[in-house]
């Protein structure tokens, strides 16, 4: 079992609100996400801008962002900044159909700097797995103005899973994915 870091500092824009607060079958998106981290992690850490807005989250940390920019790239530098110099779980906090199968199989292929899935040719950041021997490399990365993971990743050996099965890295970006949450329940 890993630290899981579950990143939460974004704008929610296409959604209209805060996504990660809005209530889905009686939970916040948020409760589902930590809620389904649990099994497979040892602690369960928020990566946030706001701590206010998440202090009654069940979860056995939050951490603020260590630049002001939103951006994942600045959640992952924050996650493995206070890691412990240990390997960590890093999921998406909109993504609540992540389970205990598909970090399995993480857990299992993880080696390297990095591991990660892709899915029918799109490549997922999260959830992956990440080596805290990164953390130096990220941090000129960004301070050069980069801010895509995937542009990062292209430069850093690491393990990138092929699958077809998508239905688990589905995330919640527009009102409209809430039909489809409902629709799966997975």
């Amino acid at each position: 079992m890993l630290n899981t870091f579950i990143l939460a500092g974004g704008l929610s824009k296409r959604f209209g609100s805060n996504k990660l607060l809005y209530i889905l079958n009686g939970k916040r998106l948020i409760d589902i996400v930590v809620e389904n981290a649990r099994p497979f992690s040892r602690n369960v850490y928020l990566v946030v801008k706001e701590k206010e807005l998440y202090q009654d989250v069940d979860c056995d940390g939050i951490l603020t962002d260590v630049f002001e920019e939103r951006a994942s790239i600045i959640g992952l530098f924050t996650a493995l900044l206070k890691s412990g110099g240990e390997d960590i779980l890093v999921l998406s906090g909109d993504m609540p159909f992540v389970d205990y199968s598909t970090v399995s199989l993480l857990f299992k292929e993880h080696f390297l700097n990095y591991t990660i899935f892709k899915v029918n040719d799109i490549t997922y950041p999260f959830p992956g797995i990440y080596s805290y021997c990164l953390t130096l490399d990220l941090y000129r990365f960004i301070k050069g103005s980069g801010r895509s993971i995937k542009e990062f990743l292209k430069h850093v050996n690491g393990k990138v899973i092929e699958t077809k099965e998508s239905a688990h890295f589905l995330n919640i970006n527009r009102r409209e994915d809430i039909e489809l949450f409902n629709k799966l329940k997975i």
